[in-house]
């Protein structure tokens, strides 16, 4: 089984705006609103690529019912935990004519010591049946800093290989759990390793200290880095003509699933998985791709081995 957190779960409401700018009053042309949230985002691109995982995180507030009729709709099996605080709101504002996207992101509900509580007892059953865990998204405030490493320390425990998929603090405090791959973007490392610039050789043996076989660092248009535990890759994403790329990350990561379970090797991971986020970028909507995009997209991605 695949095992997916979605502890910020939200309700995504974006808005088509063609030739949307600053300071000014405008109409939508199409609104949608569906429940959302990293976690969700790989969901929903496991769906497309026909594999099967299961969700879990904290849900309350007026639309808990309306996101988990969508979700059911969606067919995604999502585990809610109920909490008292309203889950959060995101508002995203794309410009077709500009390919432009404007996205705010609400602060999440506190979470209670009860509420934390209730998760990691339904967590612990889960994992127990897990091949696969992904620890994707922020946290809400009221979990300690420290929560995804609780959860990597017990996904350990159980020999499921583990995805870390964070940023801030969070990322800094639950590497020293030893995550078995952690995918970043570029200033998201760098805040990681507190450092201006990314030395190679210094980050890859501080980072496998703490037992992380895998890096990946995401980098948009340019494509991604990845780091096997022998050595690095490079890998550069297709040039497309984006809509949006809202989630896109997400459906790298949905990719790198697919693509181990299919038992590809790392630099097959990264083209499927570059492919799979550019074809994420074709559309409006986290995870609205079509697979036959990807399929056009991955004679297009190149690789080739770094000098470190």
């Amino acid at each position: 089984m695949i095992l997916i957190t979605n502890l910020n779960t939200t309700i995504d409401k974006t808005h088509i705006v063609p030739h949307y700018k600053l300071n000014g009053v405008f109409r939508p042309q199409e609104t949608i609103k569906v429940g959302g949230g990293k976690g969700i985002n790989v969901a929903r691109v496991l769906n497309k690529l026909k594999i099967s995982c299961t969700v879990i995180g904290f849900l309350g507030g007026i639309n808990t019912r309306s996101v988990k009729e969508n979700f059911k709709k969606e067919k995604i099996n999502f585990i809610s935990i109920p909490i008292k605080g309203n889950s959060r709101d995101i508002t995203i504002v794309v410009d077709p004519v500009h390919r432009s996207e404007t996205v705010i992101n609400e602060q999440g509900p506190a979470i209670s010591t009860k509420e934390q509580r209730i998760f990691l007892q339904k967590f612990s059953s889960l994992i127990k049946r897990s091949h696969y865990l992904v620890l994707c998204g922020s946290q809400p405030p009221g979990l300690p800093l420290d929560f995804y490493g609780q959860l990597i320390y017990l996904s350990k425990r159980n020999k499921v290989f583990t995805i870390l998929d964070t940023s801030g603090p969070p990322l800094r405090k639950s590497i020293c759990s030893g995550p078995d791959l952690i995918k970043s973007n570029k200033n998201e490392f760098l805040y990681l390793i507190d450092q201006k610039r990314i030395s190679f050789k210094r980050q890859t043996k501080d980072l496998l200290k703490k037992k992380i076989s895998f890096i990946i660092l995401t980098m948009g248009k340019k494509g991604c880095l990845g780091f096997d535990g022998k050595e690095w890759l490079r890998v550069m994403a297709p040039g497309i003509k984006k809509v949006s790329t809202v989630g896109s990350g997400d459906a790298f990561t949905a990719g790198l699933i697919f693509s181990f379970i299919k038992k590809y090797d790392f630099k097959q991971s990264l083209v499927f998985s570059t492919a799979v986020a550019a074809a994420n970028a074709l559309k409006i909507g986290a995870g609205n791709l079509d697979v036959s995009d990807i399929r056009a997209l991955l004679p297009r991605v190149r690789s080739r081995a770094l000098r470190t």
